[in-house]
């Protein structure tokens, strides 16, 4: 009789947090706004990323609680990214990249974002709130940003979170929080190529190109940016628009949002990672 075949999974990466281990991970080290015009700064301190029983926490600080820094420097002063993490609203992300960018820059290469959740317990619009329970799914692609066809592979559904988040990416590109699916694409018959519209040679020869290559997790807290529309309205007023400064408008503001932090319940918590390859 012939076999049967048979899908079998290992754990090819697994961490509790029962440690930290540096070494598993690439901490970034940059003031680069995330092409969303964020406001954080990321760097390795301490204060920000940290292990305790057995929980990762990623936990925004101001950069006026680094010693090194005064309020007259936070005006005057130059930036070594050496010190502290400054963040104020956040953004949670817990997202994906290629690791080789095999076909080309972004978006050319994909991008997978597992869940996305803005940190505020409102943001509304059209009677909608857009706050913290409320998830998003997205794939990135297309030749260039300004062919971006994200919003052909978008979902988000509002999720009584439990304190415990669990998510992952299935073999079918699903995902799914607590449980409950967020986003699902099934790889489109004619290929990403034809079905974004684009015209011009394919770069992707792979039938689920871009998204055939390997990706790398990426776990952040962002702050502020285009992420939060001027138009919504939120649970305490914005405190930037625009302007040529928003990043200060917002610390100069901090009195209307600043009694919202309580100590590491603003820090983007996981309880383990598990990456399971079929």
């Amino acid at each position: 009789m012939p076999r049967r075949s048979v899908k079998r999974s290992h754990t090819v990466f697994k961490d509790d947090f029962n440690s930290w281990n540096p070494s598993n991970y690439k901490q970034d080290v940059t003031a680069w706004g995330g092409g969303n015009g964020e406001f954080q700064v990321y760097t390795p301190e301490a204060a920000n990323t940290f292990v305790r029983n057995g929980v990762l926490y990623l936990k925004p600080t101001f950069l006026i609680d680094n010693a090194n820094f005064t309020n007259y420097q936070m005006y005057h002063g130059r930036m070594d990214l050496n010190c502290n993490k400054w963040s104020f609203n956040f953004i949670i992300a817990i997202w994906m990249l290629p690791r080789d960018w095999s076909y080309g820059g972004w978006p050319r290469s994909g991008e997978i974002d597992l869940m996305e959740s803005r940190g505020n317990s409102y943001a509304g619009a059209g009677g909608v709130n857009h706050g913290v329970n409320e998830v998003s799914s997205t794939l990135h692609w297309g030749p260039d940003s300004g062919q971006n066809r994200y919003y052909k592979t978008h979902a988000e559904k509002y999720v009584l979170m439990n304190s415990v988040l669990t998510e992952y990416l299935s073999p079918e590109t699903d995902t799914y929080v607590d449980n409950q699916e967020i986003l699902r694409v099934n790889t489109p018959s004619e290929g990403f190529w034809r079905w974004g519209g684009f015209g011009g040679t394919s770069p992707w020869h792979a039938h689920n190109a871009p998204f055939d290559k390997p990706f790398q997790l990426i776990l952040n807290v962002a702050v502020g940016g285009a992420f939060f529309p001027d138009s919504w309205h939120y649970n305490s007023p914005k405190p930037w628009h625009g302007g040529q400064h928003p990043m200060r408008d917002f610390w100069e503001k901090r009195g209307d949002w600043q009694n919202s932090w309580h100590g590491d319940d603003i820090a983007l918590q996981v309880d383990y990672v598990e990456m399971i390859q079929q």
